[in-house]
C-alpha cells in the first residue's frame, strides 16, 4: 500500500469513527456525559471507567485474534468493523484517561 491510498484509508477509517462514536453514543450515554455508560457500568462491577472500557478493548482483540487464527469467515461482524470497534474503543479510553488525569490519577509520564 502506497502513502497515497494509506492516507485514503486512514481518512476513510477517521470518518466511519465519527459516525459510529456519535451514532453508538447515543444508544449508550443517555445523560449530556458521553461516557456516562461507562461510570455507571464500572460502579456497577466497582471498578474504574477507564477498567470498564479495556476489558471491552480485551474482548474485541480476543474476538479478532480468534478471527484471524480460524482463518474461518465470520457469521457476523467482520474483521473490519472489529478493528473499527477497536479504534472507536481507544478513543473512548482516551477521553476516559483525559478527564481522569486532573483529579490526580497516575496517568502522565513521570517527569
Amino acid at each position: 500500500m502506497d502513502n497515497r491510498q494509506f492516507e485514503l484509508q486512514f481518512e476513510d477509517l477517521v470518518s466511519k469513527m465519527r459516525r459510529t462514536l456519535l451514532k453508538k453514543g447515543n444508544d449508550y450515554a443517555k445523560s449530556d456525559d458521553r461516557l456516562d455508560n461507562f461510570k455507571n457500568a464500572g460502579a456497577i462491577c466497582g471498578i474504574r471507567p477507564e477498567v470498564t472500557c479495556l476489558n471491552l478493548i480485551a474482548i474485541k482483540v480476543n474476538r479478532m485474534a480468534n478471527l484471524i487464527n480460524s482463518g474461518t469467515k465470520p457469521e457476523n461482524e467482520s474483521v473490519q468493523d472489529t478493528a473499527l470497534d477497536l479504534a472507536c474503543y481507544s478513543v473512548l479510553l482516551n477521553a476516559i484517561i483525559n478527564e481522569a488525569a486532573p483529579i490526580g490519577l497516575p496517568y502522565t509520564a513521570a517527569q
